[in-house]
Parts: C-alpha cells; structure tokens; sequence
C-alpha cells in the first residue's frame, strides 16, 4: 500500500513540474511574439528630409518610413507631418558651416536634423527640439 502511495505522490509531482515548465514555456514564446511584433519606434539621434512648409520658429515635414518597418516596399514616409522646433540655440548652418537665419531656408529644401538627445518619433510624438539643421544642397 505505501508503494502505491509513493507512486502517485511521485507521479503528481512529475505532472506538475511538466504543467510548470510547459506553462513557463508558453509565457516565454508569448513574450517573445509580443515584443518582435509591437511597432516600437526607433531612436533616432538625426536624420535628412525635406521641408514641407516653414512656420515660426519651425519646419513641418513628413515623417520618414526609417522608424517603422514600411508596409510597402516604395512607401518612404508614415503618412503624418512632424515638425521641428527653432530655439535660440538651434545652430542654422549649410555645408559649409556657414551661419544661416530661418530665411536662408525654403518648402522642398533637404535638410539634416541633429537632435540633442536621441528621439522616438510616432504618432503620439511629433514635435522636436532642433540641437542643428544643416542646408543641405
């Protein structure tokens, strides 16, 4: 009677350890599906676009397809304007690093955008603080 009794302990104790590792197993692959399918955006420290209209004190221009994976091979925006923002210390310059002024500056215009830190940029973030902007010929 105690053998049958160890048996099933033995027994039980193997199952659970199998449902315990099985259901570890299904949190981990969930997990990890979650995470490689979520559009996280990319960080970004600078990047080159044109401008699509100057406001005061900033550039509106369409944001580039590099943060999202396209769902399009000849997509190559997201589909909203972001804008980026002139303070006092925004550094204006061309190739050269000669200064400029926002009036050296036109709709259609490349430029390369430095930021101070790196940036998220999605739907919910679309505004951000220049640190350089170099005209770009």
């Amino acid at each position: 009677m105690i053998t049958n009794k160890v048996w099933l302990y033995r027994t039980g104790d193997s199952m659970r350890r199998r449902i315990t590792v099985s259901l570890f197993a299904g949190l981990l692959l969930a997990s990890v599906l979650l995470n490689g399918c979520s559009q996280e955006p990319k960080k970004l420290d600078s990047l080159t676009t044109n401008i699509s209209s100057i406001e005061e004190s900033q550039f509106i221009f369409d944001c580039p397809a590099e943060v999202y994976e396209p769902r399009q091979k000849n997509e190559n925006s997201i589909g909203y304007m972001c804008s980026v923002l002139i303070e006092d210390d925004t550094e204006l310059i061309d190739e050269e690093r000669q200064r400029l002024d926002m009036d050296s500056f036109a709709v259609g215009d490349t430029i390369h955008i430095q930021f101070h830190k790196p940036q998220k940029m999605s739907r919910e973030h679309r505004s951000y603080i220049a640190a350089q902007i170099m005209l770009l010929k």
